[in-house]
C-alpha cells in the first residue's frame, strides 16, 4: 500500500502515442476500478490471488502523450474497502463510487440484506458538471440495496436524485428507500408515486452490470405496485402503465424490465421475460422500444444485449457477450483454466482476470430506425466498447485505449482511422469508464466531518 501512495505522489507515466487526447480544450479521463463483487470478475476458487491494491479506484488522465495517475477515488485508501459499484451518469456529468467494508461482511449476509448487520459504507462523488472536477467524500451511513431497479435514479421536480438504503429501517414498514441528491445528502423517504412514475435508469455499454427497473405483472396482465410492505404481489395495488401486450402472452409474462429511460432520450427501452414450458430453459426475452412522443411500442429485433448506451438517440452501442448458461464449479473452472493458460497476461498488481465465458472480443452498434447491426472484432478477447463521442468510437482492447471513426452516412467503421491513444499493462485492463473534462486541479469537498486520521 505504501508503494501505491508513493506511486500516486510521483505520478505514473506509461507508453502512449498517437495524437494528443485534447479534444475541444478538454482532457480525456479514465476510471480504473475493481471489485471482487463485480459479476464479470468472479474468481474466488481460481488460482489468481489479488493484492491489497486491487480494491483501489484510480482517476487517470491522458494528455500530452502520457497516462498520468491523477488521484485515488476512494474515501481513504488506508481503509482498503471493497468498491461496491462505480456508476457514470454522463448525462449529468458525475460519477458515484460506492464502498463498503471489505473485511466485515460475508457473502451470505450481503445477499440476505441481514437487518441486524450494520455495514459501514462510503459514498463518494466525482462531479465534472461545472467544468471543474470536484471530488466529494463522505461516510454516508447508507448502502445500495443492490437488487433490480435500486440503482436507478429519479428525476423529481427537474432535479436528479438517486436511491440509497439506510443501515437501519427508519420508516413505518412500507417504504425504506431514501432519495439523495448528487451531493450525497439524504433528502427524505421516496414516495410510492415517485418510485413508479419518475425513475431514471441508464444501461452501460461495457462489462459492468446494467441496472434495470422491474415491473411485476400478474397472470391477468396487470402491473402490480412493487414498493409495498405486502409480500404477496397479488395484494399489491394495480398500477396503470402502458406496456406492450400480446394476447398469447396473457398468462405467461412475469415481468417487464425497463433498461433505458433517461431525461434526454426520446426512447423508453425494455424487455419482457416470457415464461413457458416450450421455451428454452423455461423463458425467452423480447426487447421493446417506446417512442416517448408517439407513445407507441415496437419490437427491437436482433438487439444483441440489454447492456448498451445511446448515441444521437438512434444508435445503441455496447460490448457483445456470449450468454452461455454456465454456473458454479464449471464457471470457476473455466476462469481458472484461462488463468493457467495465460499466467502473465494480466498484471497481479492491479488487473484482474475477467470472466472469459461472457466475452467475445467484439462490440456492436445498433441502428434503431432500420434495426441494422454493425459489429467489430478487436485484437483481443478482452475488448470493451466504452463511449462514442463526435462520431469516434472509443474502446478498450485489453491494455490499450483505441478509437475508430464511425461513418454515419454508410453505417460503417473506417479501419484506416483506427488509432491507439494509450497503452498500459498495469491499469488499462481495469478501465471501464471514460469522460472528458477540464484539466484544472481537482477540488475536494468533505460531505461529512473529515476524520482526524486523514491528512
Amino acid at each position: 500500500m505504501k508503494n501505491l501512495i508513493i506511486l500516486i505522489s510521483l505520478f505514473h507515466f506509461s507508453s502512449c502515442f498517437g495524437q494528443s487526447s485534447k479534444i475541444n480544450k478538454e482532457s480525456l479521463y479514465l476510471i480504473m476500478s475493481h471489485s471482487k463483487k463485480i459479476f464479470t470478475h468472479q474468481h474466488e476458487s481460481s488460482t489468481y490471488n489479488a493484492s491489497d491494491t486491487s480494491f483501489i479506484s484510480l482517476l487517470l488522465s491522458v494528455e500530452k502523450d502520457h497516462l498520468i495517475v491523477v488521484d485515488t477515488l476512494n474515501y481513504d485508501i488506508k481503509l482498503n474497502n471493497m468498491v461496491n459499484s462505480v456508476t457514470h451518469y454522463d448525462e449529468f456529468k458525475f460519477v458515484t463510487i460506492s464502498e463498503i467494508e471489505k473485511d466485515n461482511l460475508t457473502r451470505e449476509q450481503f445477499s440476505r440484506r441481514d437487518p441486524n448487520y450494520i455495514i459501514r459504507s462510503y459514498f463518494n462523488i466525482l462531479d465534472y458538471s461545472t467544468g471543474d472536477i470536484v471530488k466529494r467524500k463522505g461516510e454516508s451511513g447508507l448502502v445500495g440495496h443492490g437488487t433490480s431497479g435500486d440503482n436507478s435514479g429519479f428525476i423529481i421536480n427537474g432535479n436528479f436524485m438517486y436511491v440509497c438504503k439506510p443501515n437501519q429501517d427508519l420508516t413505518d414498514g412500507k417504504s425504506y428507500y431514501y432519495i439523495t441528491d448528487k451531493f450525497s445528502k439524504v433528502e427524505r423517504p421516496l414516495t410510492d408515486k415517485e418510485w413508479m412514475e419518475n425513475y431514471y435508469v441508464k444501461s452501460h455499454s461495457g462489462y459492468r452490470p446494467n441496472w434495470y427497473y422491474n415491473y411485476v405483472i400478474d397472470t391477468l396482465g396487470n402491473i402490480r405496485h412493487r414498493n409495498s410492505a405486502e409480500e404477496d404481489p397479488y395484494k399489491w395495488e394495480i398500477y396503470k402503465f402502458d406496456y406492450p401486450k400480446v394476447k398469447s402472452e396473457s398468462k405467461l409474462v412475469y415481468s417487464l424490465n425497463i433498461v433505458y429511460n433517461t431525461n434526454e432520450s426520446k426512447y423508453l427501452i425494455g424487455y419482457k421475460a416470457i415464461d413457458g414450458p416450450d421455451q428454452p430453459k423455461g423463458y425467452i426475452t423480447t426487447f421493446y422500444l417506446q417512442n416517448k412522443f408517439s407513445k407507441q411500442w415496437k419490437e427491437l429485433k436482433k438487439l444483441p444485449s440489454a447492456k448498451f448506451n445511446v448515441y444521437k438517440e438512434d444508435y445503441l452501442y455496447g460490448s457483445l457477450f456470449d450468454f452461455k448458461y454456465i454456473q458454479g464449479e464449471a464457471l470457476r473452472d473455466t476462469i481458472a483454466k484461462y488463468e493457467m493458460r495465460n499466467p502473465k497476461k494480466y498484471s497481479t498488481k492491479y488487473a484482474t482476470t475477467p470472466n472469459t465465458t461472457f466475452m467475445t472480443g467484439k462490440f456492436f452498434i445498433y441502428h434503431v430506425p432500420t434495426q441494422r447491426i454493425l459489429d467489430y472484432k478487436g485484437q483481443d478477447i478482452d475488448t470493451e466498447l466504452l463511449y462514442i463521442k463526435d462520431d469516434w468510437v472509443y474502446y478498450r482492447d485489453f491494455d490499450k485505449i483505441k478509437r475508430i471513426k464511425l461513418d454515419i452516412s454508410t453505417f460503417s467503421l473506417n479501419p484506416k482511422s483506427e488509432e491507439t491513444l494509450c497503452q498500459d499493462h498495469e491499469m488499462i485492463p481495469n478501465v471501464h469508464h471514460i469522460f472528458w473534462a477540464s484539466d484544472k486541479p481537482i477540488k475536494v469537498e468533505w460531505l461529512s466531518p473529515k476524520p482526524k486520521n486523514i491528512k
